[in-house]
Parts: structure tokens; sequence; C-alpha cells
């Protein structure tokens, strides 16, 4: 979505209702993807217990962290080729 987003206000011919539209789409889905997360916070909150709960989502932040410091060292390496792909 954000590709087509990103494709789309490049083009000068683009107009904006067609924009609106898009970025109303990416809106539902954000709120669609969040409606779905509290839904699956709701049922592993049902079945561990407090300190489980706490303990799970020290870990789903842990691992939320782990998944950008990834990403950054992986943006820093490929800066360091020059931006250059592998193969």
């Amino acid at each position: 979505m954000l590709r087509e987003l990103r494709r789309l206000s490049n083009q000068p011919d683009t107009s904006d209702v067609l924009l609106e539209e898009r970025l109303e789409m990416l809106r539902q889905h954000d709120r669609d993807s969040a409606e779905a997360l509290e839904q699956a916070h709701a049922g592993i909150d049902e079945i561990l217990n407090v300190r489980q709960g706490v303990r799970f989502r020290m870990f789903e932040q842990q691992m939320q962290r782990r998944g950008v410091d990834m990403l950054q060292r992986a943006r820093r390496g490929n800066q360091n080729r020059g931006g250059q792909n592998p193969g």
C-alpha cells in the first residue's frame, strides 16, 4: 500500500481523489491491524496468569526492539558497502 501511495504521489497526473481513497484504505488497514492485535492480546490475557502476561509483554517488546536493531544494522552495513546489492 505504501509503495503504491508513494508511486501515485510522485505522478503529477494522479488525482487528489484517488490519493485520498488510497490513503483511507491505508488508514482502514491500520485500524483493522490494531483491532486484530487487541483481540490477540485479549486472547493471550485469557490464557496466561498475570505474571506470565507481564513476561510475555516484556518478551514481545524485546523482540520488537531486536527487529528494529537488526534493520538498523542492515541499513548501516548496506551504506558501508555503498548501497550495492550483493550478488
